[in-house]
């Protein structure tokens, strides 16, 4: 299996991991990155890739994405996705069905530690916090401080997901499903979980 590593120091090098088409990245964030200057930031596409990031403790700032499209987030769809150490403040995603700030769909597992997520996310479908929709969800240490609106599977963490394990989560968001509950799923957490 192929293992890229890419380092990140600017805008420019976050770039890089379109490129990566399979196989594994290990991305490793050497300062904060203020993506203020990008009105809508596109979401990288890399389904075929797993996917490890190690933040540092720095932060992402500013990441605007203004989409009426499937799968929108930092990652529009991504095999694996592990995440350690990282911030994401002031974070506007906007998009169809699959929307998180993080990842829009995590075809396999999505597994975060020691992060902060905090912005406004808004769809219509499979919509959380930090991803919209995984086959496995596993948090530690992680708070959410956001703004989340849509109509059905909506979540603080992850608007759909077949298996959750969850530890010490600060949930401080606002959910909006238009006061209109009826059949449809939300949650402080997760929108729903599918059993196995």
């Amino acid at each position: 299996m192929n293992l890229k590593v890419i380092v990140i120091k600017t805008i420019e090098d976050l770039e890089k991991i379109r490129k990566v088409k399979s196989g594994k990245v290990i991305i490793i964030l050497k300062g904060n990155l203020d993506l203020k200057d990008i009105e809508s930031f596109r979401s990288i596409n890399i389904p075929n890739t797993s996917v490890i990031i190690y933040g540092g403790g720095h932060t992402i700032y500013n990441m605007t994405i203004d989409s009426n499209l499937d799968s929108v987030g930092m990652f529009s769809e991504v095999n694996n996705l592990y995440v350690r150490n990282i911030l994401f403040d002031s974070a506007n995603v906007k998009g169809n069905t699959e929307v998180g700030i993080l990842a829009g769909h995590v075809n396999g597992k999505l597994d975060v530690k020691d992060s902060l997520f905090n912005g406004k996310i808004e769809g219509n479908a499979f919509v959380g916090g930090i991803a919209g929709l995984t086959e496995e969800a596993e948090f530690k240490s992680v708070d959410v401080f956001a703004e989340i609106k849509g109509e059905e599977f909506v979540g603080g963490l992850v608007g759909l997901t077949r298996h959750y394990i969850g530890n010490r989560i600060g949930n401080f968001e606002k959910i909006d499903t238009n006061g209109e509950f009826k059949n449809r799923e939300y949650g402080l957490v997760t929108g729903k979980i599918l059993k196995k």
